[in-house]
This record gives C-alpha cells, structure tokens and sequence, in this order.
C-alpha cells in the first residue's frame, strides 16, 4: 500500500475516534461508561484531542517525500497503536464488552502495517 494512502486512512480513523470521544464518548465505549465518574468522561475527551493531533499529523505527512520525519511518523504511530492494541488486550481480559475485541484487533492491524510500510518506505537517510 502506497504511504499516503495508508496515512490518509489511519488519519480518518483517528480522527472519527477522536472526535467520538470528544463529543460522545458514551455512545463510542457502547454503554460502558454508565454509572462512570465524570472525571474518567473527561480523560476520555482528553484522549480525543490527542487522536485529533495525530490524525492531523498523519494527513499533513501523508505527501510528505521520504525524510528522517516521516519515518519518525510510521515509528511513532507503530508505537502508539502497538500500545493500544495491548492496552486494549488487557482491558479486554478484564471483563470489558466483547465489541472491544474489534478496536483491539483495528489497533493490532494499523500498528503491524505501519511498521510493514514504514519499513518498506524508509528514507535513506535513517539511521545516520
């Protein structure tokens, strides 16, 4: 897959996540938050704004030319999504509604592809 096409689609995906905890993050956790503090609601809007400023990010890289940045990018969106994909196994594993399973396995596919890409797509100057 070319690099801006897959930076687009990770982009639109953070984005609709970011936005959905922002702006609605009872419907987007699927019932989960009922009975929830309201200071946990918030640190999920919080966390919608960070999905925001990477999605930003990976839609003004998705033209980028080959560079020590973009391939900072794909590492930094492998971590960022290899991370939640284990977070969300273990939230997973502790009893969270069973449609988790699907954001656990999104997060696990953006995370793998990114580092296949980014791997396949590296500037030659990494490294140096």
């Amino acid at each position: 897959m070319k690099p801006n096409v897959f930076f687009s689609a990770a982009a639109i995906y953070l984005g609709l996540v970011g936005l959905g905890f922002l702006f609605i993050p009872g419907v987007l956790t699927f019932g989960a938050l009922d009975g929830t503090p309201a200071i946990i609601v918030a640190e999920l809007r919080q966390y919608g704004g960070a999905l925001l400023g990477i999605a930003t990010l990976n839609w003004i890289a998705r033209n980028a030319e080959p560079s020590t940045a973009r391939d900072g990018v794909f590492l930094g969106n492998t971590v960022g999504f290899g991370l939640v994909a284990v977070g969300g196994i273990l939230r997973q594993l502790s009893g969270a509604v069973t449609v988790g399973w699907v954001f656990v396995v999104i997060n696990a596919l953006f995370a793998i592809a990114f580092l296949v890409i980014g791997r396949a797509n590296m500037s030659n100057s990494a490294g140096k």
